[in-house]
């Protein structure tokens, strides 16, 4: 019989805090709808940055997604992700800092169980559906990843987006693993263990906000980089449903992280939640999909005031030949058209403002072809930090 918890991590993790002590680390999140972030709309397929006093900003734009799927349909446009719901930085050395994340349906060949990672050039399998299902013992054959975070020792936390009956593991109801439940895959071992139920998730919050509450399904899970305390997102209340919790001092929230400092418009719903281990200058553009003839505005946002940065343009991407802080490194391939774009230095430099933004407005010819565009900026100083990559279908 497998232990339905692991006392002395949960000990841990329960370990008294200063209740909503302000957050000292950066988080990436996810949304489960679109919602906009002044006046800008922002896709539940991409993940935004927040920093505790700043407004949240774009990390992973969609773009940046689809350059990375290559084209896999054989047309004329890159596929783009409908939802990202389950994040994890590990903040390692790779492209993207080796980013992880799950889907939210079953997309160009794979599955809403699976976790993904980004690798040089793309995106493999690093944990498929398949395994999930045998390690928490999961009846039906099927199951959907809705928040992960994984130790640096290769141990895993992990929640399902709906209830799922078990033959090995119980929460708050026998034979069921509820939406609500964080479950623990030990590393080198072949299955889970149930690590906070529902019910326990429920009453972190409840002490949290002061109420009882019921909380639904966890999106998202991470662990704070300093104390170890679990941190998580739930589907309700629905007031603090855009909030990042602590199981630390007994359920606390978050200070500086709640929804209402991470400056959206309106109210949000957060889906996925990683601390950010890894961050870089986001390069932006204003239409991914431009008609000839048409203006668009490329954006840098790297929180550094009068920076400076070059955008080089290419007409595909490679593996990274020079690696760099930030994203990781230059991944355009070194083409007639990045040969071009260092040719004009000049033109496709463009200065920070004192927020650490910056804008390069470009007007497309009425005349061409349809060209798929990647890009990437770089910082001019020392170290020459890069931003991601991201493609811009022209005329398509």
């Amino acid at each position: 019989m497998l232990p339905t918890v692991v006392p002395a991590l949960l000990a841990l993790t329960l370990s008294a805090v200063p209740e909503n002590t302000e957050a000292t680390f950066d988080i990436l999140f996810s949304l489960t709808s679109d919602a906009t972030l002044s006046g800008q709309s922002i896709e539940d397929e991409e993940v935004m940055l927040h920093r505790v006093g700043a407004l949240s900003r774009l990390a992973w734009p969609g773009e940046t997604f689809s350059a990375l799927m290559n084209d896999p349909d054989g047309g004329s446009l890159h596929h783009l992700f409908g939802d990202v719901d389950a994040i994890h930085d590990p903040g390692l050395g790779g492209p993207g800092g080796e980013f992880l994340f799950s889907i939210s349906v079953n997309e160009q060949g794979f599955l809403d169980g699976d976790v993904l990672g980004v690798v040089d050039g793309g995106y493999e399998i690093v944990i498929a559906e398949a395994d999930f299902l045998g390690a928490a013992g999961v009846d039906d054959g099927n199951l959907d990843i809705d928040a992960i975070h994984r130790y640096p020792d290769g141990a895993l936390l992990f929640s399902f987006a709906e209830d799922e009956s078990s033959n090995l593991l119980s929460g708050d109801t026998a034979g069921v693993i509820a939406d609500g439940d964080i479950l623990l895959w030990p590393a080198g071992t072949n299955f889970a263990q149930m690590f906070l139920t529902e019910g326990q998730i429920n009453s972190l919050v409840s002490n949290a906000l002061g109420s009882s509450s019921s909380t639904g399904d966890t999106k998202g899970v991470a662990v704070d980089p300093f104390n170890g305390d679990i941190l998580f997102t739930v589907q309700s209340p629905s007031a603090h449903d855009g909030s990042v919790f602590s199981a630390g001092g007994s359920g606390s929230l978050v200070s500086g992280h709640e929804e209402s400092g991470l400056g959206f418009d309106g109210a949000i719903e957060l889906d996925g939640l990683s601390v950010a281990l890894t961050t870089w200058a986001t390069l932006e553009v204003s239409d991914p999909r431009p008609a000839p003839g048409s203006s668009l505005i490329l954006s840098v946002n790297g929180d550094q005031p009068g920076a400076a940065y070059i955008v080089v343009w290419s007409l595909s991407l490679d593996v990274v030949w020079a690696w760099l802080p930030g994203w990781g490194g230059a991944t355009l391939t070194q083409d007639v058209l990045f040969t071009t774009s260092l040719s004009q230095a000049p033109a496709l430099t463009i200065v920070a403002d004192g927020l650490g933004y910056a804008t390069l407005p470009l007007a497309l010819p009425a005349v061409v072809p349809a060209v798929d565009v990647y890009m990437q900026a770089f910082d001019l100083g020392n170290p020459h930090f890069s931003s991601n990559p991201l493609v811009v279908e022209v005329g398509q």
